[in-house]
């Protein structure tokens, strides 16, 4: 199956498509019609789920289906405001995806309906409420960076005093999608040069 194949299949219940080759498309959607798309892949035979990813833009999260579409991959995206975080699972749909639905709800705060197993999976069981690592506007990247262990982590996660300052400049000039230890090293050879 190719892009094309891949968009006609889905056609009905997307809004935008970009095909970057013939092997790799991203499909935009929304809440009321992802669930639709996906249940049409199944149908179709496309079972194989291969991860959920999310970005956090600020004021919306999109939260991302890839999809192996025969050899295909389908990138679905559905974006979700970040005052009503929530989607419905597709548990019923793509059984696979109960772990990563699980990471979107301890990484992002996205809250999954009818989760199956609502459990935490990345996060220790004394994680903070209300803090999610890969949330924007959360953390101090740098203290992160240095943490040693997961404990040192956590109490930055439960610190309501540090500067966010410093990771929402890091959030601005890491466009380029570089690591954040590659941004950090570049940080901190700046200062110490100043």
């Amino acid at each position: 199956m190719n892009s094309e194949e891949v968009i006609d299949v889905i056609q009905d219940y997307i809004d935008d498509e970009e095909i970057l080759s013939e092997k790799k498309v991203i499909a935009t959607t929304d809440r009321e019609r992802y669930r639709d798309a996906l249940q049409t892949l199944w149908d179709k035979g496309i079972q194989h789920i291969t991860t959920i990813t999310a970005t956090d833009f600020g004021e919306e999260t999109e939260i991302i289906y890839h999809i192996s579409c025969d050899g295909t991959l389908l990138d679905l995206v559905v974006s979700v405001p970040n005052e009503d975080l929530e989607i419905s699972t597709i548990t019923d749909i793509y059984p696979a995806a109960i772990l990563y639905e699980r990471e979107l709800m301890d990484l992002f705060g996205i809250d999954v309906l009818d989760h199956p197993d609502p459990r935490t999976l990345v996060l220790p069981d004394d994680w903070p409420e209300y803090k999610y690592p890969l949330k924007k506007g959360q953390y101090d990247y740098q203290a992160i960076a240095e943490a040693e262990n997961v404990s040192d982590v956590k109490e930055i996660a439960e610190d309501d005093d540090f500067d966010p300052e410093l990771m929402l400049e890091a959030e601005k000039e890491n466009k380029d999608r570089k690591s954040l230890i590659e941004w950090l090293e570049t940080r901190i050879g700046k200062e110490e040069g100043d």
